[in-house]
């Protein structure tokens, strides 16, 4: 597999993804998260990681926490029934849980990965990619102009993802969202494969560069 164009940035200064626990609950800090329960999609999906790397790198123990699978309509429930002590929210998820004034922010989980990484892109097979290298081509400049004119028009940018989405277009409005690159450096998706080797993901960590095809980097003297 190669990524051919990228999809989300991570942003520190825009946060994508929000670690939240009760109003009132008395966890404080990522050590006061030790032993206690949190919850994710998949225990092996980018939350769930970020997460018990935010923990480590904030003075917890990850290795007590134990972590359990929800769908994401079912997280605030949860954590409102407690069942689960925290979990990491992306949009609109989120967007809900920051407007209810039911919880709070305990911290930035994406930031135990790194403050600024790729984390999303689009691949193909390396077949794929030797068999149909103009489509490619013509794929990462659409994608590259898509996200362009959204940056240029972000009020049309949300009617179009609320209409694919069918999330209220205000809600939308008030998302914070990833960065979405026009390029793409093997530098930028570097932190999220050597975390994914620390904590067990994935056997070992490679360079970047090995699956980040050219058509996805800035050309020598491009914008």
């Amino acid at each position: 597999m190669q990524i051919i164009a990228p999809g989300g940035m991570y942003n520190t200064e825009a946060p994508f993804a929000l670690l939240f626990v009760p109003k009132d609950s008395p966890i404080k800090s990522a050590r006061d998260l030790d032993g206690k329960t949190i919850c994710s999609q998949s225990l092996q999906d980018l939350n769930a990681l970020a997460t018990l790397a935010w923990i480590d790198a904030n003075g917890g123990d990850s290795k007590t926490v134990h972590d359990i699978e929800l769908p994401n309509s079912a997280m605030l429930p949860a954590l409102d029934a407690g069942r689960v002590d925290a979990t990491a929210l992306v949009p609109p998820y989120q967007t809900a849980a920051a407007g209810s004034g039911k919880y709070r922010v305990l911290g930035k989980p994406y930031d135990g990965i790194a403050k600024h990484f790729a984390f999303s892109g689009w691949a193909a097979t390396a077949d794929f990619i030797a068999q149909n290298p103009d489509a490619v081509r013509r794929f990462a400049a659409a994608m590259r102009e898509a996200n362009l004119a959204a940056k240029a028009n972000p009020v049309r940018a949300d009617e179009l993802v609320a209409e694919f989405s069918g999330i209220d277009v205000k809600t939308v409005a008030r998302s914070v969202g990833s960065e979405d690159p026009v390029y793409l450096e093997p530098s930028d998706l570097q932190p999220a494969i050597d975390a994914s080797a620390k904590y067990g993901l994935i056997a070992k960590s490679f360079a970047a560069s090995e699956i980040v095809n050219p058509a996805v980097e800035k050309p020598a003297g491009g914008k």
